[in-house]
C-alpha cells in the first residue's frame, strides 16, 4: 500500500487519576529518607553556611539510614573527616545509578570524587521512573517471584520503603499477575504453532 493511502496516526492520551492506594505509596516514596536526600541535595544547608546540603552537613550519608538501595557491595574509602559507618553523598548517588544499571561508570566499586561528579539528573531520572511506576500500577514496584534472587532482594528493599511494610502479601506480586503472564505466554506459543 502506498504511503499516501495509509491513514494518519492519531494519539489519544487518557489521563487517569491515581487510586487512593497509589497516592499513599507515592507520598510515602517521595517523602522517604533517600528521596529527600536527593531532592534537597542542592538547596542551601539549614545550618546557615550557604553551601548546598550535599557539600555541607549532608556531605556524608549514614550507611544504616539508606533505605531503598543495596549498599552491601560498596567499599567506602575512608576520608580524614568521615566517621565510621558513613559514605560520601556522591557514593550514595552512584549506588542508585549503578544498582539499577542505568549507567556504568569506569570507576569501579570505589569511585574517586572526580569520577563521581555525575549530573544529578541521571540519578533523578531513575528516581522519577520509579515514582512513575507507582502511578502506572503498584505491581510494577512489587517484588516479582520469577526474577533472579539478587534482583528480588534489591526490589524488596525498595518495595519495603514504598509500601511501608515488609509483609510479603503486600510487597510481592500476586498470583493473578503470574497466572496472566503464564496464560499470555501459552497463548503466544499456541498462536505461533497455528502458522
Amino acid at each position: 500500500m502506498p504511503a499516501s493511502q495509509v491513514p494518519g496516526k492519531e494519539d489519544v492520551i487518557v489521563v487517569c487519576p491515581m487510586s487512593q492506594a497509589q497516592q499513599e505509596v507515592y507520598r510515602r516514596l517521595v517523602n522517604s529518607h533517600d528521596y529527600v536526600l536527593l531532592r534537597d541535595s542542592e538547596v542551601p544547608c539549614q545550618c546557615g553556611s550557604g553551601e548546598q546540603r550535599k557539600n555541607c552537613c549532608y556531605k556524608y550519608v549514614p550507611q544504616d539510614e539508606v533505605e531503598c538501595f543495596d549498599i552491601t557491595d560498596i567499599r567506602v574509602t575512608p576520608h580524614d573527616d568521615m566517621e565510621e559507618g558513613y559514605m560520601p553523598w556522591y557514593y550514595f548517588m552512584l549506588v542508585a545509578i549503578v544498582q539499577v544499571g542505568t549507567l556504568n561508570f569506569p570507576c569501579g566499586p570505589t569511585p574517586s570524587k572526580a569520577s563521581a561528579q555525575a549530573p544529578l539528573n541521571i540519578y533523578s531520572f531513575w528516581a522519577i521512573s520509579q515514582a512513575c511506576k507507582v502511578g502506572n500500577h503498584l505491581d510494577l514496584v512489587r517484588v516479582c517471584p520469577r526474577d533472579p534472587k539478587l534482583k528480588q532482594e534489591k526490589d524488596q528493599m525498595f518495595a519495603k520503603v514504598a509500601f511501608g511494610t515488609d509483609d510479603p502479601d503486600v510487597i510481592e506480586q500476586n498470583d493473578k499477575l503470574v497466572s496472566f503472564d503464564t496464560l499470555n505466554r501459552e497463548q503466544r506459543t499456541l498462536g505461533k504453532s497455528k502458522f
